[in-house]
């Protein structure tokens, strides 16, 4: 029986009477529900300590397929995550198509700004970047270091691909991802690396180990954000199958 990653209809109505009513709603509640509705289970390897004093920054590879959504695997992390993860995602889908393009990627904005405001994460407009976007990236980034001040917890997620990548190859993040994930170091984060992958048709979640991220001295200021991005990438690397490496074998 092939793996089944069905659109989660049931929450659909709980979503949108949140949004009429302006409530929140924890994502790791909900993430409980959605993957329970996905078959064969969800496999979860490694079992990292999560500390409520300590701030903490997941990376995940943006795997994907026709048929997988990354979503799926931000779900299962979040039902795995004793605590409500802040994570950083897409505020609109982009097409290829471009008429597709001009119809659903601002339709797909609106719904994605909404489910960003339910569930307290930072979105971002998505990649590859656009210049009418840099005002708006920018105030997304001011976002996430507001949600560091007011949060007592401190756990925020991210796929710093921003993007499907073809055949779930791990691929570079965008400039500038290297350049926020160092300024969230220098604000105490540790880094967690996890891979999303299937195997045998099933979803595996697999928990690295958290690591500090060192920039050598020698290094010079330019180039710390294509540093801090290989580092990065060459962790993730570790927890998925050889195949699915990429330029970070």
């Amino acid at each position: 029986m092939k793996p089944q990653y069905p659109f989660p209809w049931a929450i659909l109505p709980i979503l949108i009477s949140a949004a009429l009513k302006a409530e929140t709603r924890s994502f790791q509640v909900d993430s409980k529900r959605l993957l329970s509705n996905i078959y064969p289970p969800a496999v979860f390897i490694g079992n990292p300590e999560f500390s409520y004093n300590k701030p903490l920054l997941l990376t995940v590879n943006h795997y994907a397929r026709p048929g997988f959504s990354i979503m799926w695997a931000v779900i299962a992390i979040s039902s795995y995550i004793p605590m409500d993860v802040h994570w950083i995602m897409t505020n609109a889908w982009v097409y290829p198509n471009r008429i597709q393009n001009m119809v659903l990627k601002p339709l797909s904005h609106i719904i994605l700004s909404e489910i960003a405001h339910i569930y307290k994460f930072t979105a971002m407009p998505p990649m590859p970047p656009m210049p009418a976007d840099v005002a708006n990236r920018a105030m997304a980034v001011r976002k996430i270091f507001g949600f560091i001040r007011k949060a007592k917890t401190q756990v925020i997620g991210m796929a710093p691909e921003g993007r499907d990548m073809a055949a779930g190859v791990l691929g570079w993040p965008p400039a500038g991802t290297g350049r926020l994930i160092f300024e969230l170091s220098k604000k105490g984060f540790s880094i967690l690396p996890i891979g999303a992958y299937e195997e045998e048709d099933t979803l595996h979640i697999r928990f690295g180990e958290p690591y500090e991220l060192i920039i050598p001295g020698e290094i010079p200021a330019i180039e710390i954000d294509k540093y801090v991005r290989l580092i990065i990438m060459h962790q993730i690397a570790n927890y998925i199958p050889y195949s699915l490496r990429g330029d970070f074998s």
